[in-house]
């Protein structure tokens, strides 16, 4: 697979990790059948969650992508990055554990695909991701997405051509 294949799909999955944030402290959404345009509402919330995430953990995009595909990363900063993502729309609330209401009620907002798909067949799995620390849980939980979708999709996640 080709280099833009894999930034394509990981920029998927930081599609779907920034859209959890908002401006706000905790960011709701409203109920999916109130909203006309979900992809706009997506869209509109990508911009201000990556910059409020980033901000508050001095971290990049670059950085971010990096410390998903290098499983013995260290980045305290980026796997943080994640739990603030998560925990922006209370998908996961502050000691770890998971909302599985408002996961469901957020995966109705992301437009019918394969990444959908993918996310919403390896969801169970990705929720029993452990780990002792929340940043760290976040960082598993993320990354079981994105690598579960690599081997449904047989996606190179490289960086190197063909």
């Amino acid at each position: 697979m080709s280099e833009c294949r894999y930034l394509a799909n990981g920029g998927l999955l930081m599609a779907f990790l920034i859209i959890l944030g908002d401006h706000c402290l905790s960011q709701e959404l409203p109920p999916p059948a109130r909203v006309s345009n979900k992809t706009a509402v997506l869209k509109d919330t990508f911009l201000r969650a990556a910059k409020h995430c980033s901000n508050i953990y001095e971290t990049s995009t670059v950085m971010v992508l990096a410390t998903l595909l290098d499983e013995k990363s260290s980045d305290r900063t980026s796997k943080c990055f994640f739990q603030c993502m998560l925990q922006r729309y209370k998908l996961m609330d502050p000691n770890g554990s998971y909302n599985k209401n408002k996961l469901k009620t957020f995966l109705e907002y992301i437009p019918d695909s394969s990444f959908l798909t993918s996310i919403k067949n390896n969801l169970s799995a990705c929720v029993k991701e452990k780990a002792t620390e929340n940043c760290e849980k976040a960082f598993k939980f993320i990354r079981c997405f994105y690598f579960k979708a690599k081997a449904e999709n047989n996606m190179d996640t490289s960086l190197r051509g063909k």
